[in-house]
């Protein structure tokens, strides 16, 4: 199966730890898994896709609770292409 988690990147913390347990599980059960989310940096590897967030807070602010434009085409692009049968949102925070 194809599952898509989004949530936001940042440094390992205890969110990060559970969403990195729960792929690790769902590799190791055979699904393929995208992790889509929002950071500091553009990271674009075989299983994590991360868009990177404007540097001001502003926009970071205005981003997080209204429409982040780029944000949404990439995410439209993703599952376009990734075409998951489970989008699993972590949390509603940066969507």
């Amino acid at each position: 199966m194809k599952i898509m988690v989004h949530d936001h990147y940042s440094d390992t913390g205890g969110a990060e730890v559970i969403i990195n347990n729960q792929i690790i599980g769902l590799c190791e059960r055979g699904h393929e898994v995208l992790l889509f989310c929002f950071g500091d940096k553009d990271i674009r590897e075989n299983n994590l896709l991360v868009i990177k967030e404007p540097k001001s807070g502003f926009l970071r602010y205005v981003y997080q609770f209204l429409i982040n434009p780029r944000g949404y085409l990439q995410l439209k692009k993703t599952i376009r292409s990734f075409k998951p049968e489970i989008i699993h949102f972590h949390s509603k925070m940066h969507l």
